[in-house]
């Protein structure tokens, strides 16, 4: 029975074999592996495997380098001191196999299946393991310099000894990754390790996190304000209560993660995503919601639910009577002929935003930023502009009968005195 599985890929291969340029694999070892599952240190350079099933085959010494190999299926199989150069193993399923002393270099694994692997004393050097599952895998001793590993898994790995230098570490999971004093890592991706892996602390401010993968961990009450996590993966990590005072999270992963009472304020957020995030009490206070992502599964307060709204669709000619807006960012956004009559935009930053023809009578805009705002034929009566910054503004038209200007900063740069 053991001869009849492997019987129908003879065919293929040896059509396969046939038709590659340069040096070709043993027709006469291809078959015997395909008929047997075993050939060791046989010449299959160059052969066509994809999509084989080689599921507990031993090919332990055999030299594979240039072999099309993706989609193959060699769970637990005997790869041992193979040489596998250049060989395309991308979305190939290795799982529990052994590559202990095996050579990679440069071998595409994109999205291969390595968990459980023995891939201790490997040369992985340049190799492409983009997306793939490492998971447990042991790369104990081996060389992955300059290896692209973003996006895999390495939850488990065994990384003692191994040499990491110039590895692509980007959204990299190493949680319980095991890394020993001999490892050779970037400092940058050691660092991320350790907060992985909580032994870093929560005193974080300012650190270096850019593409750092730290789904799932608790940050909560953690100072991270200034701390840079463009691009991290930040999948249903706990929040709560942190710093994050002016945090650079742009184009950052934070679906499902809990933020409740956290400080965003002035924090970047292009292209963050905080769809089903817990965004309940949080300080928004001076964020740039354009591009920001949100859903109706994002626990968000009204109030900043409406600011994202007005920032990426528009408030043209929209009723915003006696709405809550104070410190809310609002640059260039587009307000004509908005109604924002007894409106509170306390310290609101209004600068460059269209607010032509719209009404502003009676709202209280004390120390926001209007600076090169349009207010042409805008209703300003008797609104509170004290402390308010209008250089450069648009101003004509404008009604300011009975408005508060005292040190309002005035189109031409003077200081409105406080004068009646």
């Amino acid at each position: 029975m053991k001869h009849f599985y492997w019987l129908p890929l003879i065919f293929l291969a040896t059509f396969s074999i046939l038709n590659l340029p340069g040096e070709a694999a043993n027709r006469r070892q291809l078959e015997q592996l395909l008929k047997t599952g075993e050939c060791i240190k046989c010449d299959l350079r160059n052969a066509n495997l994809r999509g084989a099933e080689l599921n507990g085959a031993n090919l332990q010494g055999s030299d594979l380098r240039g072999a099309k190999l993706n989609d193959l299926k060699a769970t637990r199989a005997i790869l041992e001191n193979t040489k596998l150069e250049n060989a395309d193993l991308e979305n190939a399923n290795l799982s529990n196999a052994n590559l202990k002393s095996s050579d990679l270099l440069r071998a595409k694994l994109i999205q291969a299946n390595l968990s459980g692997t023995n891939l201790s004393g490997s040369n992985l050097f340049m190799a492409n393991l983009k997306n793939g599952n490492l998971e447990n895998a042991v790369f104990n001793k081996a060389n992955l310099k300059e290896a692209n590993l973003e996006g895999v898994n390495l939850n488990g790995a065994d990384l003692t000894g191994a040499n990491l230098e110039n590895a692509n570490l980007l959204h990299a999971d190493l949680r319980a990754a095991k890394i020993s004093q001999e490892t050779v890592i970037d400092s940058k991706w050691l660092f991320v390790w350790k907060v992985a892996n909580q032994t870093a602390g929560k005193e974080l401010a300012g650190v270096d996190l850019v593409g750092a993968n730290l789904q799932g961990i608790n940050l909560d009450y953690a100072n991270l304000s200034g701390a840079n996590l463009e691009n991290a993966a930040l999948f249903i990590v706990n929040l709560r209560g942190a710093n994050l005072y002016e945090v650079n999270l742009t184009k950052a992963q934070l679906t499902y993660a809990d933020l409740s009472r956290a400080n965003l304020r002035g924090a970047k957020l292009l292209e963050t995503d905080f769809r089903y995030a817990n965004l309940a009490d949080t300080d928004l206070r001076q964020v740039n919601f354009q591009d920001t992502k949100i859903n109706e599964g994002t626990i968000i307060d009204p109030k900043w639910r409406l600011v994202w709204e007005i920032t990426n669709q528009g408030g043209e000619s929209k009723d915003m009577s006696q709405v809550n807006l104070e410190e809310a960012y609002l640059s260039n956004v587009n307000l004509y002929r908005a109604r924002l009559s007894n409106a509170k935009l306390y310290g609101a930053n209004l600068s460059k935003t269209n607010l032509q023809e719209s009404n502003l009578y009676s709202s209280d805009l004390k120390g926001a930023n209007l600076q090169g705002a349009n207010l042409k034929g805008a209703n300003l009566a008797k609104a509170n502009l004290a402390g308010a910054n209008l250089k450069a503004a648009q101003m004509e038209g404008a009604n300011l009968k009975e408005a508060y200007l005292c040190r309002t900063i005035m189109p031409d740069g003077s200081e409105h005195s406080c004068e009646k």
